[in-house]
């Protein structure tokens, strides 16, 4: 049988629902961010794909300031048609972006110019708050010991591994220069190195290496410039993403995060902040069930400007 619902309680009811679809959408409103934050459609800078979880624009998020749409340590600069990935001790030219792995592999713009024997002159250092890290598997590191003047022969390398290259120290050269691969580093107990002027460690690819560079002239006398030049990778690690950033983009959401690197927010594609995800309103509620409240609403207010009845609510 059918149970009737007098006309006059359809206002009562209309406001009910429509107080039940509309909750926690005026909340989640107060809660907007600057979309263009995001990298929602891939963009092309130096050859290289750029997307999230990288990002090039920082912005107020929550109270946060100087916060992003991305992953801590990922922010990237497109200058003069280059890609940069910004690390604490400088812009590093992006060479190639494995969005597989999430891997990136980085040449210090330093080593580019030319040079015959080319040459770093500072440590790749990260930011605190970044994410990555240089993966072993493919990572080695080479040393420069730049104008070394020793005051004995003992535990010391010998002159014919130096290098024939005179680096530019800002100074007159009188020492001697060497490039190690670090496990290749003689005396390394010894701290010989202090009596160097300058100690620079660099990052390299192992695939780019000789098997035998203490013995390679070429590599000694400038050959190790390929593989400064072919630059090195950096991994992500994902095991520090937050299962509030996974869940967020488990509903094609994008993890926003602040200058200290923390997890501050679910960032949507139509410019609204997620609570706590982008399929879930504040007060938790799916947002599929809100829409179907709604649907229910405008349904029952369009049959009663028409009809001006008792209409069927449900049935027994």
């Amino acid at each position: 049988m059918d149970l009737l619902l007098p006309h006059h309680r359809l206002p009562l009811l209309l406001a009910i629902l429509v107080a039940a679809s509309s909750h926690g959408a005026s909340s989640s409103g107060d809660d907007g961010y600057d979309a263009s934050m995001c990298v929602r459609q891939p963009y092309t800078c130096g050859g290289v794909s750029i997307k999230y979880p990288f990002y090039s624009r920082t912005g107020a998020l929550l109270g946060n300031a100087s916060s992003y749409c991305g992953y801590p340590g990922l922010e990237i600069q497109c200058e003069e048609g280059q890609a940069f990935l910004e690390l604490q001790s400088g812009n590093y030219t992006i060479s190639r972006i494995n969005y597989d792995d999430l891997t990136v592999r980085l040449v210090d713009p330093e080593v580019l110019d030319g040079r015959s024997c080319p040459r770093a002159d500072h440590n790749v250092t990260f930011r605190n708050v970044s994410w990555l890290y240089y993966p072993s598997t493919t990572v080695d590191y080479l040393l420069f010991f730049i104008n070394c003047n020793f005051l004995s022969d003992l535990y010391r390398p010998s002159s014919s591994n130096s290098t024939a290259c005179k680096f530019d120290v800002g100074q007159a050269s009188t020492g001697m220069s060497f490039v190690f691969l670090e496990q290749d580093v003689p005396y390394p107990n010894m701290n010989w190195w202090r009596s160097c002027s300058d100690v620079i460690e660099v990052p390299v690819l192992k695939s780019g290496l000789p098997s035998d560079s203490r013995n390679d002239p070429t590599w000694k006398n400038g050959g190790y410039g390929s593989s400064l030049r072919d630059g090195f990778q950096l991994a992500l690690n994902q095991s520090l993403k937050l299962q509030a950033c996974a869940q967020c983009e488990q509903s094609e959401g994008q993890c926003g995060y602040n200058q200290t690197g923390t997890f501050v927010a679910c960032l949507c594609s139509d410019g609204r902040v997620g609570h706590p995800n982008c399929t879930t309103d504040p007060s938790g509620k799916p947002l599929e069930a809100l829409v179907l409240v709604s649907q229910i609403a405008a349904g029952i207010t369009g049959c009663f400007a028409s009809t001006h009845r008792t209409v069927p609510f449900f049935s027994l």
